[in-house]
């Protein structure tokens, strides 16, 4: 007799033999004794726990010649034993996932109703979420109202895939993986019945890696049956396990060469680490997951605790991005080796959730009253200490910058206010440049005044003597080559429309010709006192007023705020000093046409 695997040998029989899947056996038991079996079915879970396997053994109750009183079959009649051998006309599989296009479909649904040997016709349609959707569709109708001798049973491993009219036509029944103490009791009595030698050690070992998974249980202890014992990558991941938590990088890169030398793959070690981690992680935040026995959550509890959170999730997260860059890399090994020495080397590792692990420890050991042991604080670096450096200097040179305007800014509030005991500190004025005044700040050129010639160089800005009055006449000289420029050009322009005129000591008016421009004045009257105060190095108070007789007053103060803006604008960007006037084209419109279609004639419209 040829050889068969574990999970073939020994699939369930009987409804009592599914493992783990209560409230499916009992819905199926109940259906079949009361006869109100469902037209369809839809079977979903993980692989390997029991989806197909149940739906065979449902078409076996079904079928069967001697039905025992709780629903199950009773396995030796013609119709059972021939469900079991495979060769049954009552029994129908397709692999949705080769059988997928609609023609398969088609070919599925003419069948369906010609008859059959037994009671009921069982389709079983596995993975069926790997139907295309012109597919499905075409098997719509046919599922919703099927022959009464037929059955359906669709079984997938992702519903959600599944389309939603497939879904609402079924009773869709979830299975859920097996735990461990299940599994455990499950791997003895296979054991037992097939005559295998194992100790505990192997029973602990083939249910962590089935991982609730029945079929995947066995087929690991099939692995380990065939091999002789427990493979190295096991043993391997035990061992990195144990150099994470000493930070042990020779112990984590030797366990490494030693399972890949074995013939391992290290995509398969990562994802062996990966999953041990994931459980050291649940186990240590009491929330250990179904499928660990109560000597691995011992164990796990242990390792997790050693190695603490922040490092468990940081080793989460380098070994989740070593498998993602592994689809890509030219050496596999190289990546695992890389994210391993990120995680034990200390010197290398820069990650925030290890100096989170730093802290805490710190923390436990002022807790138990054992406070580390102090040092002085480490000299600063060249580097630390030159950054320290640039930004104190770069603080003070912000600080004495903005000193200037504040002054000015002080000593006008106390001129305004009439504190005439306590003048601005006389201030060294700046020294008259010796050449062109440089461009404006949004690097156009200075505008020459009209009074100005273009061989004629601008005259120094003007300075009063500390302590000097300063009349509306020094403003208005000094303004254009040297007041205007340390202004913003949207500043500028807008005291270009009027003139300054004296009203007292240390007192200017700015006269304007409409109240729109006085509007626009005032909102920066404060920016330019200033700056006409640092210029002089003198206290000097700034009004904007009308004009006395203003004659179009009536009509500006109609004009639009925006239009207002868009003047100034122009100004901004337009010299008019520049502008020439456009070639008059003595041409007429007729000669224009002719030079541009020679040899045309032009008709007028009498002459058509």
């Amino acid at each position: 007799m040829a050889f068969q695997s574990l999970y073939r040998r020994f699939r369930p029989q009987r409804f009592g033999e599914v493992k783990g899947q209560t409230h499916l056996v009992n819905a199926l038991q109940n259906a079949v004794r009361e006869e109100r079996v469902g037209h369809a079915y839809l079977f979903s879970g993980p692989r390997g726990t029991g989806k197909t396997s149940a739906a065979r053994l449902l078409a076996k109750a079904l079928n069967c010649e001697n039905l025992g009183e709780d629903g199950d079959p009773c396995g030796a009649c013609r119709s059972c034993i021939a469900i079991e051998s495979g060769t049954s006309m009552d029994l129908f599989e397709l692999d949705a996932a080769s059988n997928r296009s609609i023609d398969d479909i088609r070919v599925l649904v003419r069948n369906v109703a010609i008859g059959t040997p037994g009671r009921r016709k069982v389709y079983i349609l596995d993975e069926v979420h790997m139907l295309l959707p012109a597919a499905s569709n075409a098997l719509l109708k046919t599922l919703e109202e099927p022959p009464d001798h037929v059955v359906f049973v669709l079984a997938t491993t992702d519903p959600q895939k599944v389309l939603p009219t497939i879904r609402s036509r079924t009773q869709h029944v979830e299975l859920s993986l097996v735990g461990a103490e299940v599994m455990e009791e499950h791997v003895r009595d296979i054991a037992v019945r097939a005559e295998l030698d194992i100790d505990d050690a192997v029973v602990e070992h083939v249910v962590r890696k089935g991982e609730g998974s029945v079929r995947d249980t066995l087929s690991a202890l099939d692995q380990v049956v065939a091999a002789g014992g427990i493979g190295d990558d096991t043993i391997a991941v035990d061992t990195i396990v144990d150099a994470l938590v000493a930070s042990d990088v020779k112990a984590a890169l030797a366990a490494v060469s030693e399972v890949v030398a074995s013939g391992a793959d290290p995509r398969g070690v990562t994802e062996q680490l990966t999953r041990r981690l994931r459980d050291m992680f649940l186990v240590i935040e009491n929330s250990a997951p179904p499928q660990l026995t109560a000597d691995m959550v011992v164990s796990l509890g242990d390792q997790g605790r050693r190695l603490g959170v922040a490092a468990t999730v940081t080793a989460l997260e380098q070994l989740g991005s070593a498998l993602v860059d592994m689809h890509r890399a030219a050496d596999t090994r190289l990546v695992l080796e890389v994210a391993l020495v990120r995680l034990t080397n200390k010197a290398a590792s820069t990650d925030v959730n290890d100096l989170v692990r730093r802290i805490e420890h710190l923390e436990a050991e002022l807790a138990a009253g054992d406070p580390p042991p102090s040092s002085p604080p480490p000299p600063p670096s060249s580097s630390s200490s030159s950054l320290a450096d640039a930004g104190s200097r770069a603080e003070s040179r912000r600080r004495s910058g903005a000193g200037k305007a504040a002054s000015a800014r002080e000593a006008l509030s106390s001129a305004t206010n009439g504190d005439a005991a306590a003048p601005a500190a006389p201030r060294v004025p700046p020294p008259a440049p010796t050449q062109q005044p440089p461009p404006l700040p949004e690097g156009r050129p200075i505008p020459a005044r009209a009074e100005q010639t273009a061989a004629e160089p601008a005259p120094p800005p003007t300075s009063a003597p500390s302590g000097m009055s300063v009349d509306a006449a020094a403003i208005a000289a000094a303004w254009p080559d040297g007041i205007a420029l340390a202004l913003p050009s949207r500043t500028r322009v807008r005291f270009q429309a009027g003139e300054f005129t004296d009203v007292g000591p240390g007192h200017i008016s700015y006269v304007v010709p409409n109240a729109q421009y006085r509007d626009r004045c005032l909102e920066v009257r404060d920016e330019v006192a200033g700056a006409i105060s640092e210029h002089f190095a003198a206290a000097i108070s700034l009004d904007v007023d009308l004009e006395a007789t203003d004659p179009v007053a009536a009509t500006a103060a109609a004009t639009p705020i925006s239009e207002v803006e868009a003047a100034e604008s122009d100004l901004a960007m337009v010299d008019t000093g520049d502008l020439t006037d456009a070639p008059v084209d003595e041409q007429s419109g007729a000669d224009r046409l002719r030079a541009a279609f020679p040899g045309a004639s032009i008709f007028e419209a009498d002459d058509r």
